[in-house]
């Protein structure tokens, strides 16, 4: 009898967890981000940050011609780790 009662129960249980699994995975995958979004942000972050310290080696050139090296190579830098972080998908699918 005991037996029966502890069955009854583990069924229930199941079912119940069966019934709110689909709001459950629902929940989850609006709080996931896609894999592809973040590795871009980090590969962004990574460049703009190179950037940036490109840039700021300018005030350590001695020549004109290295200062205008450092200051193109660090804007281009810059500019493609920004479009890399803030970049949307064009399509709503997947790849």
């Amino acid at each position: 009898m005991v037996g029966d009662w502890r069955l009854s129960y583990n069924i229930r249980y199941i079912l119940r967890l069966l019934e709110n699994r689909p709001e459950r995975i629902m929940e989850q995958n609006k709080d996931q981000k896609d894999p592809m979004s973040q590795i871009n942000r980090a590969l962004g972050l990574f460049l703009l940050c190179f950037g940036v310290i490109i840039l700021f080696s300018i005030f350590f050139t001695e020549t004109f011609t290295g200062k205008i090296t450092n200051l193109a190579a660090g804007f281009i830098f810059v500019v493609i780790g920004l479009l890399m972080m803030f970049k949307r998908r064009g399509k709503s699918g997947g790849s």
